[in-house]
């Protein structure tokens, strides 16, 4: 949203009551170079002046030295460094155009230079230029402007400073009667409000509509005596010009800003609008919600993109385990392999390839060609047999667990999809962060560098016989828990085919193995950091640290167990 020009004109007298014979002691700019920080000051007194040349949001407002903490991080350099302890003669708006002017003066050793500092709140060519007044040259500019960009208008160090061009539309100051009058009568196909905000300067629909409000109070669709019309016009500009203005920030019926309006509108209902005592706290909340509203619908299609990579990587991910699984059951052979092999023992020739043995299971007494292993007695390739299918089951057993797992999370990020698609009572940043534990979003990195120590710290409980108990807070803190932490004999928790934290009840010094209290409330915290909290009861495996394995390349979190034992526990913390 784009200041106009008749809130320039507004916000003028309160600029010049702010920062007339204030000095100018400091410029900072953003990180992303669209926002410049001008800091100054008066005997004691402390203020900042913030321009923003953002394409959808250039703006300037004026901040107190309380209002100044969040842009201390903000860099200082050569930018603008003529105009340094310049002091501020005097604020104002040219040709009632977007653009501001403040004139500015620096006295030296040997003379007086003057500087003109120039904001052009121009929409996607908004720009800050610092112009040296005797030349009119430009010194320095926010944003360059060189002839590959424009071949109309550069704004270069060295070059003559032009203004934009003016807008095709009227200036309201400078309309006399006659013009407003003909202006009006030459569109008849356009309602009131459409005419004066496609021909005048400055005049949006709601000052459009204070001028008609002004007028009578007369509907925008029917005809109006223009001489109503015309002393509307005139009263509603005389009443900006007088710094007499009452600002207002309208909401739309979602509370979403729709703009700001220098008058108390009657038309708009007193939900949707909220007073201030000067124009410069509208803007600061108008701009504020702006900048709130669009990182927020930002972050959500980011999550809803995000989401949708998930439930698509998921799906793969169970249509992968789902053949390996039926390639596995097909191993079930094995067995009846083995056990043929046992009942013809006496048959089978040591040293053998292969043997075609009948099957006596099968009506038709089915003969089967099985391969052998020459350098193994006929047991002992039976022996072989039996452990494939053993290994078979075991694949089969883990397919399983990891299958019910992926179905789970499969049907919670469907479930986050719809809430999100929906918009209704979405907590964003908790599924944010719930992203972030699970590895489908990075954490934004911390500005100074993390150390490697200490760098995870797992919480921390104590059971009530004074074992040690610690739950991992995320998928990777979860492996350096589980393979940095944990000893080969501390006991590993974690709930059955949800996800949640990795747990580790720690043997520590103690000789004698955890009691079995310490092993229900450390499987209780497994099971209340997971997705099955809400649940009353909770399945949870538990095994020594030494039987969990990480596969080659499995993502942060994702393990092997062997040799686990189950409990069926309550979540909860201990108290």
């Amino acid at each position: 949203m784009f200041i106009n020009s008749s809130i320039i004109c507004a916000l003028i007298p309160e600029l010049k009551v702010n920062f007339i014979s204030f000095k100018i002691k400091e410029f900072r700019l953003s990180p992303d170079q669209r926002e410049l920080l001008i800091l100054t000051c008066r005997e004691r007194e402390s203020k900042a002046i913030l321009f923003s040349a953002d394409p959808l949001h250039c703006r300037m407002v004026s901040l107190t030295e309380e209002e100044l903490s969040p842009f201390q991080w903000w860099t200082t350099g050569s930018l603008f460094s003529q105009a340094l302890d310049v002091i501020i003669l005097n604020i104002e708006q040219v040709d009632f155009d977007r653009v501001m002017k403040f004139s500015c003066q620096k006295d030296t050793e040997f003379e007086k230079v003057e500087f003109e500092l120039y904001f052009e709140l121009t929409g996607r060519n908004a720009n800050a230029i610092l112009v040296q007044k005797e030349s009119g040259m430009v010194l320095d500019a926010l944003r360059k402007v060189r002839p590959a960009q424009s071949r109309f208008r550069q704004i270069l160090p060295g070059i003559k400073y032009l203004l934009p061009p003016a807008p095709r539309k009227h200036t309201p100051y400078a309309t006399s009667e006659e013009e407003f009058k003909k202006i009006i009568l030459d569109h008849p196909e356009e309602n009131l409000l459409q005419v004066l905000t496609s021909h005048f300067m400055g005049i949006d629909e709601l000052l459009a509509e204070k001028i008609v409000e002004e007028s009578v109070g007369a509907s925008p669709l029917k005809p109006l005596p223009l001489e109503h019309l015309w002393k509307g016009f005139k009263s509603v500009l005389g009443v900006i010009s007088a710094n007499e203005i009452s600002p207002h920030l309208i909401l739309d019926s979602e509370q979403k800003p729709v703009g700001i309006s220098l008058f108390d509108l009657n038309s708009v209902p007193e939900e949707q609008k909220i007073s201030f005592r000067n124009l410069n706290q509208a803007l600061q909340k108008l701009f504020s919600l702006e900048i709130e509203q669009r990182q927020g619908s930002r972050k959500l299609q980011t999550l809803i993109s995000v989401t949708r990579n998930g439930i698509e990587k998921l799906k793969k991910t169970e249509e992968k385990l789902k053949k390996e699984l039926s390639s596995l059951e097909d191993a079930q052979a094995y067995k009846k392999y083995g056990d043929l092999l046992l009942n013809h023992l006496s048959e089978i020739k040591r040293g053998a390839e292969y043997s075609e043995l009948t099957d006596y299971s099968t009506e038709e007494h089915k003969k089967i060609k099985l391969p052998l292993d020459p350098a193994l007695s006929p047991k002992k390739n039976a022996e072989a047999y039996f452990k494939k299918y053993q290994k078979a089951q075991t694949g089969i057993t883990k397919l399983n667990q990891r299958i019910a797992v992926t179905e789970s999370q499969l049907k919670h990020l469907s479930k986050i999809e719809s809430d999100l698609l929906r918009k209704e009572k979405v907590n964003l940043e908790k599924i944010e962060s719930e992203f972030f534990s699970l590895g489908l979003l990075k954490p934004p990195r911390s500005k100074k560098k993390e150390k490697k120590k200490g760098r995870y710290s797992p919480r921390e409980f104590i059971s009530a016989d004074g074992f040690k108990i610690l739950v991992g807070r995320n998928n990777k803190e979860n492996d350096y828990l589980t393979f940095k932490i944990a000893k080969p004999d501390d006991l590993w928790f974690h709930a059955q085919n949800v996800p949640g934290s990795h747990v580790v009840l720690k043997k520590g010094e103690r000789k004698k193995h955890p009691t079995p209290k310490a092993i229900q409330q450390a499987a209780s915290l497994a099971a209340y950091y997971s997705q099955a909290k809400s649940s009353r009861k909770v399945t949870v495996i538990y095994t020594l640290a030494k039987y969990v394995k990480k596969s080659k390349n499995a993502p942060p979190g994702l393990v092997k167990v062997e040799k686990m034992k189950s409990i069926l526990v309550e979540p909860k913390l201990i108290k």
